[in-house]
C-alpha cells in the first residue's frame, strides 16, 4: 500500500509544475522575427563595422558566415566574410532611430528576444541596443553587443566560432528574402503587438504571410498572437506553416509542443520536442524539460530519465531544479529508489522556497525508507 501512494504522490507533484511551469517556458533560446528595421546612434551610420570570424583553433572558417544585427528584437543581414574570414560593412541610410512611441517595451522585447533585451535592461528610449551575431550551420558563437557606449568602435574584434551539433537555428534565413511590403506589415503587427492591440496585430502579420508565404518568422508571430488570444487551432496550423517554410528554424516547434501539452496530447508533445532536440540539442535546458515531462506522461521512463539527465547537465547554472525533481520522481517509477532519493535531495537543495517543498520532503522520506529495505533485501 505504501508503494502504490508513494507512487500517486510523486505522479501528483510531476502534474502540479508540468502544465502550469512548462507553459511558460516559452521559445527555446527565444526567437529574433527578421525584419527590415535596425536602429543605432546616430555616430555609428557614417563608420564602417569590421571584424574577422575564426574557428575555436584560429583557422578560417571554411565556408563564407553570414553576420546579422539584432536590434530591439529585429534582424537584417550585415554582411558575409571573405576567404580570409574577415568582414567589412557600413550601415544603410536607412538605418534609422525609432520613434520612442514605438519601442516595445522591456517585458515585450523580452518575450519576443527570449530575455535579451531584460538581461541588457532595455528601456524605452531613443537608442538602440544592439548585438551583432555570426551564422554559420554547425556552429554556434556568443553576440557582440554594440550600443552607444561603444558607438566609437569600429572594430568589433574576433568572433569565435564554436562546434554545435544540430542544424537548427533562431533565425529563419528564408525571412531575409521578404519583400519590403510585407516586411512592412509585419513590423506593423509587431508594434501592434507590442501595444497590446492583438487583433490589429494578427491582422497585420496576416497580410505580411499573404504576401510572402515563405514567411516563416511571420508565420510564427501570427502563431503567437493566436495562442494568445486562445485559438489554438489556428494557432498550431500558423506554427506548422512556419516550420514548412523553414523546417530549420526552431520557434515554431516548442510552441506547438506546448500547445500540445496543454490539451494533453503527450505524443505529439513529444514529438515535436524531439524534432527540436535534433535541430538544437545544445540549446536549452528547458527544452530537455518538457520533452521529459511528455516521455514520463506516456509511460516511457527511460525515454524521461535520460532527456531529464541530459537537461541536468546542460544546466550548468541550476535554473531548473524542475529536472532533479522530475528525474526523481521518474525513477521512483522504475524502482530506483536510491538514485531517486538522490535527485529529490538536489532539488530541494536548489529550491528551498518551492511551494511543493514540504511535500517533496515527506515523499524524500518515504523513498529512503524504501532505498533502506530494498538494500537490506539484497
Amino acid at each position: 500500500m505504501r508503494r502504490v501512494h508513494l507512487c500517486r504522490s510523486c505522479s501528483g507533484l510531476l502534474l502540479a509544475f508540468s502544465l502550469p511551469a512548462l507553459c511558460q517556458l516559452g521559445a527555446p533560446g527565444g526567437t529574433y522575427p527578421i525584419n527590415d528595421i535596425n536602429h543605432l546612434p546616430d555616430s555609428f551610420k557614417a563608420q564602417p563595422v569590421t571584424g574577422k570570424v575564426r574557428l575555436k583553433d584560429g583557422s578560417v572558417p571554411p565556408q563564407p558566415v553570414l553576420l546579422v544585427r539584432v536590434c530591439n528584437g529585429f534582424v537584417r543581414p550585415g554582411a558575409t566574410t571573405d576567404s580570409k574570414g574577415k568582414f567589412s560593412f557600413r550601415y544603410r541610410k536607412d538605418d534609422i532611430p525609432m520613434d520612442e512611441s514605438t519601442l516595445p517595451n522591456e517585458d515585450t522585447a523580452a518575450r519576443v528576444t527570449g530575455g535579451y533585451a531584460a538581461r541588457m535592461g532595455a528601456k524605452q528610449n531613443k537608442v538602440a541596443r544592439c548585438e551583432l551575431r555570426a551564422i554559420l550551420p554547425g556552429y554556434t558563437a556568443d553576440p557582440i553587443m554594440i550600443d552607444n557606449a561603444r558607438s566609437e568602435l569600429t572594430n568589433v574584434g574576433t568572433i569565435v566560432l564554436h562546434p554545435s551539433p544540430g542544424e537548427g537555428s533562431v533565425i529563419s534565413m528564408t525571412s531575409l528574402a521578404a519583400p519590403p511590403e510585407a516586411r512592412i506589415a509585419f513590423e506593423s503587427g509587431w508594434t501592434e503587438s507590442s501595444a497590446g492591440r492583438l487583433v490589429e496585430a494578427e491582422r497585420h502579420v496576416q497580410k505580411a504571410v499573404e504576401l510572402y508565404p515563405a514567411y516563416a518568422a511571420a508565420w510564427y508571430e501570427l502563431g503567437r498572437l493566436q495562442a494568445m488570444q486562445n485559438h489554438s487551432a489556428a494557432a498550431q496550423i500558423s506554427f506548422s506553416r512556419a516550420i514548412a517554410a523553414d523546417p530549420k528554424f526552431t520557434s515554431p516547434y516548442d510552441q506547438l509542443a506546448l500547445l500540445a501539452v496543454r490539451e494533453d496530447r503527450w505524443q505529439d508533445a513529444s514529438n515535436y520536442m524531439d524534432q527540436l532536440l535534433k535541430l538544437s540539442p545544445a540549446a536549452f535546458p528547458a527544452g530537455w524539460l518538457l520533452a521529459a515531462t511528455a516521455k514520463f506522461h506516456l509511460g516511457n521512463l527511460d525515454g524521461a530519465a535520460e532527456n531529464a539527465r541530459t537537461g541536468i547537465q546542460q544546466d550548468s547554472d541550476n535554473m531548473l531544479p524542475k529536472l532533479h525533481l522530475l528525474l526523481g520522481v521518474t525513477l521512483i517509477r522504475k524502482k530506483e529508489y536510491a538514485e531517486a532519493a538522490t535527485s529529490l535531495a538536489n532539488y530541494l537543495r536548489l529550491a528551498p522556497h518551492a511551494r511543493d517543498y514540504d511535500a517533496v520532503k515527506k515523499q524524500l522520506e518515504q523513498v529512503k525508507a524504501l532505498a533502506d529495505k530494498t538494500a537490506a533485501q539484497k
